[in-house]
């Protein structure tokens, strides 16, 4: 029996020493008096043996204690002692002894009896920590409700395994367990599914014993899902805030430079060092930003954010252009703005791309001017500000077949010349501009009177008159003005273009350089013309055309060599219309193409109705248009046409023109060649009246010289005329080329033509221009006398 002082009474009650609870003997005081040998062994000193009386007396007010012992009660109360380092419960019990003082009992509690203390009521089961006690069988015990909510047990004495997916118990928590059965302390954190939910845990294994006894583990866990995810996002802003392409500027209330990322030292080329404690280091230098600051505080301090454009200034002072979002940040208690977040992007790059595509698509990439768009949206804006302007259209006539005569290249360098040249005459504030091909607007905005327009068109028809050298080359264009003024001749800028445009064409029909300004002369002469092709329309839709027949015959023996078709246009008002009524008004309209399909069908069908009479009508003549013969589409329908209605080539006579020839592109020539071959014959219509053609006569080879009757009118009294029509046929002979000539009227004219040696003659001497009908019958009748002849 130990003692701290002897007391012969209190040995009685303190000799079972063989007990393992720790029993003291307590004087009147409440001062340990006596302990028994476990009390010894279990305490290490004073210190610990005191311990477990203050315990007691901290729980329970000492005069109570006292009261309640003197009254010969018993008082009991859970008690936690910390010995040796670590905390241990024990049931404390003190009652009364027969002298005075008080025996004290400790008694360590059992698992069970430590799980239905009150102790453990308070501090186990209403733990906010998920707490579980696992047997050495792993079998769940014990849980608290947290543990119990959290994975929504309804039961205990369940294996603890059951709790976790296969892999992660067995990976990480079982081996964890074996540690602890050792004496370890294990912690570690894991995620797993709970529910719709994904949860992270941090849990901590702890052994727990009773008298040197392994007894299970005490598995205390916490839920750290919000403070994982909340470490996660602050290493992600961290990360963003590093490594985000914008310059992000932090700000205190007083607008104090607090912090930046590396993209804003990268962008304005100042330090971290360089700016922090510092106020409007990125706007407030700027002077293109003083208006907007005021704007953009406004909004802050009223909705808490802007965001806008905003110049930047770096640390060299130079200035960018950027996109600027800033947001005042509040704190959570007093919702006081304590922040400025701003987050800024370099738009440098941007503005310059812009720029570009702004300019590539206004401006045309050949000349540097202006182009159509650019063009029409200026004025535009300037008309709808009721602003003066002169509108100039500039047309350069010929420049299409200069550049398809001499290559891309030199039209290109053409083009370029013009713009400059353009450039030398208007005024800086006036807008050039090339519509396309060879089209060119000019906006006078302030020279606008008469005299003014004038001296800048003269300047220009002056400038373009001047040759064009390129590629040691001399080249000439045509230059065509029309001028426009606004708001006087028109409100709109469409209307504006029209009437310049309108004012530029009739200009090109003097056939010289000149310009010609908008008239109401114009606008009516305009109006015929949309009414011409409306009718023209009209008249094609309705079959109002139709085709005459005009015989050639041979000069010496009066025999049928073929016969010309010949458009004639039945107008309902106007009577039969000849084609130099209405063939300038079918170009104009684009009407060619499908004309000449017209004519083609027609005359290829009449050749049928002629063979079903008997009619000999040798060859047939079709006079094509340059315009028929720019592509090969007039070639694929007229041999559709020879299908259908069964035409030998060797049947057709097609009419050129010398215009043709010079400009006559390869696949097309290859075309009559294969024609020609198959016994196609090429007429040359109206020789003599264009070009000086002869050396085009090498290099496309036609079958007839058609000599024009502006020619064979006077030749009798004009030695002029009768000197060419004799070379031209001269020429031809030797050449091994027919000569047909046109407007043969008079005995005189045969009398010349026969002398000469001309082989074939057209006109009203043999006959006019005759009907579907009439050309039947005037056929009959040459039989007729061909039959009284041979008689």
């Amino acid at each position: 029996m130990a003692s701290l002082a002897p007391n012969a009474d209190l040995l009685v009650s303190l000799s079972h020493q063989t007990c393992a609870d720790m029993r003291f003997c307590l004087d009147q005081k409440g001062c340990i008096s006596a302990h028994n040998d476990i009390a010894a062994a279990t305490l290490v000193d004073v210190a610990n043996i005191q311990q477990c009386c203050m315990a007691l007396s901290s729980s329970i007010a000492w005069v109570s204690l006292w009261n309640l012992v003197k009254s010969k009660q018993q008082v009991q109360q859970d008690i936690e002692l910390v010995i040796a380092g670590k905390a241990q419960v024990f049931s404390a019990n003190l009652q009364s002894l027969e002298h005075d003082g008080a025996i004290l009992i400790y008694v360590r509690l059992s698992a069970g009896e430590l799980l239905d203390s009150p102790l453990y009521q308070r501090i186990f089961a209403g733990a906010s920590d998920l707490m579980a006690y696992v047997d050495p069988t792993h079998q769940l015990v014990l849980a608290n409700n947290s543990f119990r909510r959290f994975f929504e047990l309804s039961q205990l004495n369940v294996p603890f395994s059951a709790l976790f997916e296969s892999n992660l118990f067995q990976l990480h928590i079982a081996p964890r367990l074996k540690l602890v059965a050792k004496g370890s302390v294990c912690t570690h954190q894991f995620w797993l599914d709970q529910g719709s939910q994904r949860r992270c845990l941090e849990v901590s294994y702890s052994p727990y014993t009773n008298a040197a006894q392994w007894q299970g583990v005490i598995v205390s866990a916490r839920d750290i899902t919000e403070r994982v995810m909340a470490d996660q996002a602050k290493v992600l802003a961290s990360t963003v805030f590093d490594n985000v392409a914008d310059a992000i500027l932090i700000e205190d209330a007083k607008q104090r430079t607090v912090s930046v990322n590396q993209a804003f030292c990268d962008i304005t080329g100042f330090s971290k060092s360089d700016v922090v404690g510092r106020s409007n280091v990125l706007l407030g230098a700027s002077r293109n930003n003083q208006n907007n600051l005021r704007k953009m505080w406004r909004d802050i301090h009223k909705h808490g954010f802007w965001r806008g454009e905003m110049w930047g200034v770096r640390k060299d002072g130079s200035e960018f252009p950027g996109w600027l979002c800033i947001t005042a940040v509040q704190d959570d208690e007093r919702k006081r703005v304590n922040k400025y977040v701003s987050l800024f992007s370099d738009l440098t790059d941007k503005k310059r791309h812009e720029a570009r595509i702004w300019r590539q698509a206004n401006y045309d990439a050949l000349t540097g001017i202006a182009n159509r768009q650019r063009f029409e949206s200026f004025l535009e804006e300037r008309m709808a500000q009721s602003l003066p302007g002169v509108l100039l259209f500039l047309e350069f006539e010929n420049f299409k077949e200069t550049n398809d005569r001499l290559g891309h290249s030199v039209g290109d360098q053409i083009l370029q010349e013009i713009a400059l040249r353009m450039l030398a005459v208007t005024a800086q504030q006036d807008l050039s501009a090339r519509f396309g091909g060879a089209e060119f607007a000019i906006l006078l905005t302030d020279g606008t009177s008469i005299t003014a327009q004038t001296q800048v068109c003269l300047a220009l028809l002056e400038r373009m008159a001047q040759p064009f050298e390129i590629d040691n080359k001399s080249i000439y264009l045509s230059c065509h003005i029309g001028i426009a003024s606004g708001p006087q001749d028109a409100t709109q800028s469409g209307d504006l273009l029209s009437k310049a445009y309108l004012a530029m064409t009739q200009a090109k029909q003097q056939n010289e350089s000149r310009f010609l300004r908008y008239n109401n002369e114009l606008a009516q002469t305009n109006r015929l013309k949309i009414n011409m092709e409306y009718e023209l329309r009209r008249a094609l839709k309705h079959n109002e055309f139709e085709l005459c027949y005009q015989p050639i015959v041979n000069l010496g023996s009066g025999e049928l060599v073929a016969v010309e078709a010949l458009l004639r246009w039945r107008h309902p008002a106007r009577g039969l219309l000849k084609p130099e009524d209405f063939i300038d008004a079918i170009e104009a309209a684009g009407m060619i193409n499908p004309m000449g399909e017209w004519v083609c069908e027609h005359a290829l069908a009449q050749m049928v109705a002629w063979r079903a009479l008997g009619c000999d009508y040798r060859r047939l003549a079709l006079n094509i248009s340059n315009v028929q013969l720019k592509s090969l589409g007039f070639f694929r329908h007229l041999k559709a046409m020879m299908q259908t209605y069964q035409v030998a080539p060797s049947e057709l006579i097609l009419e050129i023109t010398e215009h043709f020839i010079l400009d006559a592109k390869h696949e097309v020539m290859l075309q009559f060649e294969h024609l020609q071959q198959q016994g196609l014959q090429v007429a040359l219509d109206d020789f003599g009246c264009g070009y000086s053609s002869l050396s085009y006569l090498k290099k496309f080879p036609v079958n007839l010289l058609k000599l024009d009757d502006s020619f064979i009118q006077d030749i009798e009294t004009s030695e002029v005329d009768h000197l060419l029509v004799e070379t031209t046929i001269q020429l031809a002979q030797k050449m091994g080329l027919q000569v047909v000539a046109e407007g043969v009227e008079r005995q005189a004219h045969f009398d010349y033509l026969a002398s000469l040696g001309c082989h074939h003659m057209q006109g009203y001497l043999v006959a006019k221009p005759m009907s579907h009908d009439d050309f039947v019958a005037w056929c009959q009748q040459q039989a007729c006398v061909k039959l009284s002849v041979a008689e």
